[in-house]
């Protein structure tokens, strides 16, 4: 019995350690998209001023 809830722990820790990696890389993700963003907006804004000053 000792050993089946020993097993279960392990399943458990395992488990929530793969949640944590995968949570982790949803947020590089969104980090990376926020970033791309902006770069994308800072690009249309500066093409835009360039076709007003034009």
């Amino acid at each position: 019995m000792h050993i089946v809830k020993i097993n279960q722990l392990k399943m458990s820790l395992l488990k929530k350690n793969e949640r944590i990696k995968t949570i982790e890389t949803e947020i590089e993700s969104w980090k990376n998209l926020l970033t791309n963003s902006e770069k994308m907006v800072n690009e249309l804004t500066k093409e835009k001023k360039n076709y007003q000053n034009n």
